[in-house]
């Protein structure tokens, strides 16, 4: 029976990582736990519609058409590894802002700086990691890596938005701190992004090389 074996097995990388992507799948993986809890923050904590929160999200929009916008013209300008540490940061702080928001400030305090920074971090990260995966990898090679990244990305968040819940079913006291619940997920997802920029870094320090 034929073995059923990666395609980018025996790859050699330029980079002298197999994985390069790993940093674009752990950012991305940070993308479903603070959306999926941030709709929660604002409908449960703070007693807004869905309709109000639809308001509260729309600047996603903008602010992500200006975020592909300004992709294409830094990767153009500087070194892909740079975009990708940048995106991890951008979730990072993110992040941070939500994690932190008291569920009794104003919307444009932390909520709305978070929802402006986010996108972000989304749409730099993935083209970075597909273009450094695909430049660590022969010509051959290079649709299956472009498409590898967008298969790990789905996997990833998958993974991490049921390990974000499992965190917030084990710290919100049995439902009765529903908030330390959610701020459990923000938390963990803080610490997936830390990880992240860890190994933005290292790929800033392996291309400067």
């Amino acid at each position: 029976m034929p073995s059923l074996s990666s395609p980018l097995a025996g790859v050699p990388s330029v980079s002298g990582c197999k994985s390069p992507h790993i940093c674009s799948h752990i950012s991305h993986s940070l993308t479903d736990p603070p959306s999926y809890y941030l709709w929660n923050f604002i409908e449960v904590i703070r007693g807004y519609s869905a309709l109000a929160a639809c308001a509260q999200n729309a600047p996603v929009a903008i602010s992500g058409l200006l975020a592909s916008v300004a992709t294409g013209f830094l990767l153009s300008k500087t070194k892909v590894s740079n975009v990708l540490l940048l995106a991890t940061l951008f979730f990072l702080i993110g992040q941070i802002l939500i994690a932190t928001a008291p569920a009794d400030q104003i919307y444009w305090a932390q909520t709305f700086v978070s929802i402006i920074i986010m996108p972000w971090g989304m749409d730099m990260s993935f083209p970075s990691g597909t273009i450094i995966l695909s430049n660590s990898t022969a010509k051959e090679h290079q649709g299956v890596a472009a498409s590898l990244v967008n298969t790990v990305v789905n996997y990833s968040i998958s993974i991490a938005l049921g390990v974000a819940g499992t965190v917030d079913r084990n710290v919100n006291d049995g439902g009765r701190n529903v908030l330390g619940g959610y701020r459990g997920a923000w938390y963990f997802a803080i610490g997936l992004d830390v990880l992240a920029v860890l190994i933005a870094l290292y790929f800033v320090w392996r291309m400067s090389r």
